[in-house]
């Protein structure tokens, strides 16, 4: 009966209307009905992403071939490793937004956000200056060592491509931090699958009409820009139109200090891009860019799981953020220690039937173009299991705004981890770069992050130090 009671509350939090958070048991149901919103709308949306992806992976490979491929996904790990431009301001808004909303505060709402937008238009353009300066006197395809006659001539082009519509994109990542903020982790999620679905569609236009490299890189980010384009205006024009970015309420002085807290966001992004992102161009420089698609492949079957819990964990950031403002403090204790648990007793599992079951679906997957080895599917076992002790620990982490801390463990990690991958990878081939990465997060930041979170428990209550405007 006990069991059946406590599924039976559990589930009533799922609904549309929102709880009176007068009190705190009706704040702490409201935080739960909107984790569990975003928990079923990131379940839909990974359906739809893992869909898309199981069709498009193996199409884009036997039209592009391995080499070609591994070009393709080693172009995408730069621009993954270049959201760190934009000086960390999507994540340093999100803890500040869900302060602004633990305490009401609409006015210093309106000028993070406006302050937070002409900041990444500013961005965007010197980087669009200084891109067209670079462009012309780079040999991209020894960049990229695709120097032979089939890749060479579509590097440079793919290239132009990507990082040109990154740049115009890079506004438009502020209505995802609004999002986040406001506890709406379900409308990025929605985003994701409508943009998996029309970069799908992308992807077998440009197959169609024989684009290459280049037309599958812009119709891919370009279905991404128009659907975050979509969200935009909707956030902006009809949800929450008194937050829509207007240069009377740009603020410098709330930009400055924008500026001070994301830094460190920025810095901590580069080293987990260093640390994660850049194992596909370790793998190219050492093996070659056939070699990437034998780690890609895997990785991306690994990735369902880590995106997965990804949408169920990320929601707790501001959760974590407006529940420190509020003083929420019990609140805060039990739900680190049950994501904890379900975070780790899910990756897990997972790990154990990927290892064994893997090698199979993947062969089957791509139709014996890549064939993963037993120390791979290993070390990818392992990242599984070090990623569910990790990201529980980093979502507390950032929800109550421990960012130095942080700072010292993802640089460590990315030194560490940047090191063990060369030196692996040339010792035992594509498995050594998942290894690096396994052993650098475990050491530098699982480790000391339980050791800190410890401490800090004790310690919690104060609430968070508010952005000065």
């Amino acid at each position: 009966m006990l069991t059946l009671t406590r599924i039976k509350n559990s589930l009533a939090v799922i609904r549309l209307r929102p709880f009176d958070t007068s009190d705190e048991g009706g704040r702490a149901a409201e935080r739960h009905r909107r984790i569990a919103l975003s928990a079923i709308a990131s379940l839909l949306a990974k359906f739809v992403h893992s869909a898309c992806m199981l069709v498009s992976i193996p199409v884009a490979i036997h039209y592009l071939g391995n080499e070609r491929y591994g070009l393709w996904q080693t172009i995408g790990s730069v621009i993954a490793m270049l959201a760190f431009s934009d000086l960390g301001m999507g994540n340093g808004m999100i803890s500040v937004l869900a302060d602004t909303s633990g305490r009401d505060d609409r006015g210093k709402a309106q000028r993070v956000v406006s302050s937070s937008t002409f900041m990444l238009i500013l961005i965007a353009l010197v980087g669009a200056a200084v891109f067209a300066i670079v462009f012309p006197n780079v040999n991209w395809p020894r960049a990229f060592k695709a120097t032979t006659p089939q890749l060479a001539p579509e590097t440079a082009p793919t290239v132009l491509w990507c990082i040109g519509l990154f740049l115009l994109g890079m506004p438009l990542g502020v209505v995802q931090s609004v999002h986040l903020g406001y506890q709406e982790g379900f409308a990025p999620y929605v985003v994701q699958a409508a943009t998996s679905v029309l970069s799908l569609a992308g992807l077998f236009l440009a197959i169609h009409l024989k684009l290459g490299i280049a037309g599958l890189m812009a119709l891919s980010m370009g279905a991404s820009l128009l659907v975050r384009a979509g969200d935009t205006t909707w956030v902006f024009a009809f949800q929450r139109p008194w937050l829509a970015p207007r240069w009377r309420d740009f603020h410098w002085t709330t930009a400055v200090a924008l500026i001070k807290v994301s830094a460190l966001y920025m810095v901590i992004g580069m080293s987990i891009a260093v640390g994660y992102t850049s194992d596909s161009l370790v793998v190219e420089h050492i093996l070659g860019n056939a070699a990437v698609a034998e780690y890609n492949v895997p990785y991306k079957l690994f990735s369902v799981v880590t995106v997965v819990m990804g949408f169920f964990l990320t929601p707790l950031w501001p959760a974590y953020a407006e529940a420190n403002a509020r003083g929420d403090a019990g609140w805060i204790r039990r739900t680190l220690r049950r994501s904890l648990l379900i975070s780790v007793a899910i990756n897990t599992a997972a790990a154990v039937v990927l290892v064994f079951a893997g090698e199979w679906v993947v062969k089957f997957w791509v139709r014996g173009a890549v064939t993963p080895t037993l120390p791979l599917m290993l070390a990818f076992g392992l990242y599984l299991v070090v990623h569910g002790m990790y990201m529980p620990l980093n979502m507390y982490l950032n929800g109550l705004s421990v960012i130095r801390f942080q700072f010292i463990c993802w640089t460590s990690m990315a030194v560490l981890n940047l090191a063990l991958s060369i030196v692996l990878t040339k010792r035992f081939g594509v498995s050594g770069v998942v290894f690096g990465t396994v052993v650098a997060n475990f050491v530098c930041f699982v480790v000391p992050g339980a050791w800190y979170i410890r401490k800090h428990l004790r310690t919690l209550g104060a609430g968070v130090p508010r952005l000065e405007t």
